[in-house]
């Protein structure tokens, strides 16, 4: 149901800016200033933006929620995404905090009207209650707290829209942009393919040049350690569905905290305003605090030297067998976190791990069985070695190729032999008329915008530079350029002049979110929180 909730977003074009604006996050809450400062990481501070202090545990929930919007969407990610999810919390943040210091509010009028119109609430186009509750039961919140991350999420993109306003296409541009997508180019393409040269190249390797390839290059085809292991713990959700809090525990905690809790425009909200919020940090605290409690016992427990299995029982930790896995795995798909894979890949057989605590919360690992790394015989990756060196030798004698040939076009073209006849003498030149545009592919390479730029900017009669394409190399001589004629198509330029302003949009707005990150002046100490706390 999320997908289908978040589905008219999908078609933003930069993955970032799809990740800091589409999708609903939990409250924001700063530090005020105490007067001392305070502890980088759990616990303490993930960083800093605008001078302020974000909290450890709101910038954790955030990151979290934000994660699992992005796996329900893409799958599970990669950990090559993890930069790119811990900038993404910075940017909703920052453009939170921007939203809130503009005074940009959202009434509830306004946030009645975008739930009723969510087609995940509707049957046939009439809003349903059953299916809005049944959908808040599903992601195991309520109404009032899902509304306050959907207004969170609305002021964000009032900002955004505030941004685009800025934005204006002239008729110039519309015109450019028209000539870009209809002018014409008829030309002559000359293809250097690379698989031109594969048989010769492949029956010219020796035994020897592959050996000497496998001598020289052992850690292209060595096998790591193969490590099975079993973690063991507790993780902040498992922690959490447990946690039990009253009224009172609520009302302590608001007292307590009264200030951290406002509305976008400074005031501080009552505690039937701040109730959902003052619940999400008060769970997050008991859930940290059960977390730092476990850790302390679990270490005790290690330096009394007590088993794995001792540990497990006597914890009630939830236990897991991950493996076989390649050693020093940044992540495995539906594995466990970085981090336990990581201890796992230090472990020898049999033992156990230090306390290991993740950003999902508090484990230990034994390691049950370590297969070595190994080189794999030459016989076992010979036809590997040799597709490489045939590969690599092969591009090398069409871009050798390619250049000769535009070396000598260019050297007879004073005599007045046109490039087709000059590309008679070598038989293996690939030459085929081609029209095109500014925009679109070249048939039959495909798309390569380097190359329709260099044609569109060569002369008539001369040839381009020789550029690079996945299947070889290429060049093109212009013959005839046709000049579209904006008249013929006036229909076409509402919708030309919408596509040229949303781009614009686009390239404005990451621009400015840029600048944005610069005047939010961010200190993230949620990377480096490991020696720190």
């Amino acid at each position: 149901m999320f997908k289908r909730l978040m589905k008219s977003h999908e078609a933003r074009r930069h993955i970032s800016w799809i990740i800091a604006a589409v999708l609903i996050l939990p409250f924001i809450f700063y530090f005020h200033a105490t007067g001392r400062a305070p502890l980088k990481g759990p616990g303490g501070t993930a960083g800093t933006i605008f001078g302020k202090p974000v909290p450890w545990d709101t910038f954790q929930q955030q990151r979290i929620w934000l994660q699992r919007q992005w796996e329900n969407q893409f799958g599970r990610l990669p950990e090559s995404f993890q930069p790119l999810l811990i900038q993404s919390t910075w940017d909703r943040l920052i453009l939170s905090e921007e939203a809130r210091r503009t005074h940009l509010q959202v009434d509830d009028r306004e946030l009645v009207d975008v739930i009723r119109k969510i087609p995940a609430f509707q049957d046939h186009g009439r809003f349903v209650a059953q299916r809005y509750k049944q959908y808040l039961k599903a992601i195991n919140t309520n109404s009032q707290a899902f509304e306050a991350f959907l207004r969170q999420d609305l002021l964000v993109e009032k900002l955004v829209d505030t941004i685009k306003q800025t934005v204006v296409v002239t008729d110039a541009d519309v015109k450019r942009a028209y000539h870009d997508a209809h002018d014409t180019l008829r030309a002559t393409l000359i293809i250097f393919d690379t698989a031109t040269y594969i048989q010769e190249v492949a029956t010219t390797l020796t035994d020897a040049e592959l050996r000497a390839y496998y001598d020289a290059h052992p850690d292209e085809f060595r096998i790591p350690d193969q490590l099975t292991f079993t973690y063991a713990g507790a993780s902040r959700d498992d922690l959490a569905g447990k946690v039990e809090l009253t009224d009172d525990d609520l009302n302590a905690f608001y007292e307590d905290h009264e200030k951290e809790f406002t509305t976008p425009d400074g005031k501080v909200k009552t505690f039937e305003e701040a109730k959902d919020g003052v619940r999400q940090r008060l769970m997050a605290e008991r859930v940290r605090k059960q977390l730092t409690a476990l850790s302390l016992d679990l270490q005790e427990d290690l330096e009394a030297k007590k088993t794995f299995d001792e540990m497990v029982t006597a914890r009630a930790l939830i236990s897991h067998t991950a493996g076989p896995v390649a050693a020093n795995s940044p992540w495995v798909s539906g594995g466990p976190e970085p981090q336990i894979l990581q201890a796992a890949s230090q472990l020898a057989k049999g033992t156990t791990s230090d306390v290991v605590e993740t950003d999902g919360g508090v484990y230990l690992v034994r390691l049950t069985d370590r297969v070595p790394s190994r080189l794999p015989a030459f016989e076992d990756v010979r036809a590997t070695i040799a597709g490489t060196l045939t590969q690599e030798r092969s591009r090398a004698k069409a871009k050798e190729a390619a250049d000769a040939f535009h070396a000598k076009a260019k050297e007879q073209s004073p005599t007045g032999l046109r490039y087709e006849e000059v590309a008679l003498f070598d038989h293996t030149l690939h030459v085929t008329p081609a029209t095109f545009t500014l925009q679109q592919p070249i048939d039959p390479i495909g798309r390569v915008p380097e190359l329709n730029q260099a044609a569109f900017a060569t002369p008539l009669g001369h040839l381009t530079a020789v550029v690079e394409f996945p299947n070889g190399f290429a060049m093109l001589r212009p013959e005839e350029r046709t000049i579209a004629n904006e008249e013929d198509d006036a229909k076409e330029e509402t919708k030309l002049r919408q596509d040229l302003l949303t781009k614009k949009q686009n390239e404005h707005l990451e621009q400015w979110i840029g600048q944005m990150r610069a005047r939010a002046r961010l200190q993230d100490f949620s990377q480096h929180h490991a020696s720190e706390s």
